[in-house]
């Protein structure tokens, strides 16, 4: 099992973390940029890229696997359409804890579109989604609820080339969705042999091991981060990574005072990094 401690040492507190980090442990910080793998590869940038728009409208260009920020309005609809593609499923955490927000959601049977409404929440609360599309490409949406009117979100997948016409994703296509479908498993997973007495590693800042869960090609280290400083944390997925492994995960960025994140640190099945 990984030597919390250590793994948090030099953990930094701010505002802003990155929910999913992919890539080689030689490169120390997100988000990542450089050349498309087209061997397999883990996406070279984890955030997807911001086209244009406004506050109430949003246009973005995404890989599967990729990390999509957008805004949920607080008292009216909000909108996800995609270009040449549909909305097949949708999957948020929503644990029912005390104070965390909740959200409906419903598709459009006819356009594919997705429809979310909040049904409990505070402006400035985040929800994050897995949204997995028609053609089998699954992107993370990280919502910051805003009081403000109806929003819409305009996703183009980079599998769709001018033109309309979709092109073929390949094996990094896959090899992301792999990764984001094992998240989504591991996050409602019950872990395995973890350690009941949490560790601070850092002032206020305690990190348990919760266990293992393994599903398919990967198996995944799970952690709990609890808050107990006045101020908020941010989660430095970055901490996390070891010579095995392929993403860190989180549903949260910030976690705040007197909150609890789960984060899940993604490697091949059999890894061995005691």
């Amino acid at each position: 099992m990984v030597d919390v401690r250590s793994m948090f040492v030099g953990m930094t507190l701010g505002i802003i973390g990155t929910i999913l980090f992919m890539g080689s442990v030689s490169l120390g910080q997100v988000p990542l940029s450089g050349p498309d793998d087209a061997g397999g590869g883990p996406p070279a940038q984890i955030q997807a890229r911001i086209d244009g728009g406004d506050w109430g409208a949003v246009r973005v260009t995404a890989r599967s696997g990729q990390r999509i920020p957008a805004t949920l309005s607080l008292s009216e609809v909000t909108r996800v359409a995609f270009e040449d593609d549909q909305v097949s499923s949708v999957r948020a955490a929503q644990a029912g804890r005390p104070g965390a927000p909740s959200v409906d959601f419903e598709r459009d049977e006819r356009t594919g579109d997705l429809y979310i409404v909040v049904t409990e929440g505070l402006a400035n609360q985040v929800v994050s989604t897995f949204v997995t599309t028609a053609r089998g490409h699954t992107y993370q949406i990280l919502w910051t609820i805003r009081d403000m009117p109806a929003a819409q979100l305009f996703i183009r997948g980079q599998h769709v080339v001018p033109g309309g016409r979709p092109s073929d994703g390949g094996r990094a296509s896959a090899h992301d969705a792999a990764i984001v479908e094992f998240a989504q498993y591991a996050f409602q997973a019950d872990p395995q042999d973890g350690r009941d007495r949490p560790e601070e590693v850092a002032r206020g800042v305690y990190v348990t091991s919760l266990g293992v869960v393994g599903e398919g090609a990967y198996q995944g280290h799970v952690f709990a981060v609890e808050n107990r400083s006045d101020a908020a944390i941010t989660i430095d997925h970055a901490v996390f990574v070891t010579s095995d492994t392929v993403a860190v995960a989180s549903a949260l960025d910030i976690v705040s005072p007197g909150g609890v994140a789960r984060v899940i640190v993604i490697e091949p099945r059999g890894a061995d990094h005691e």
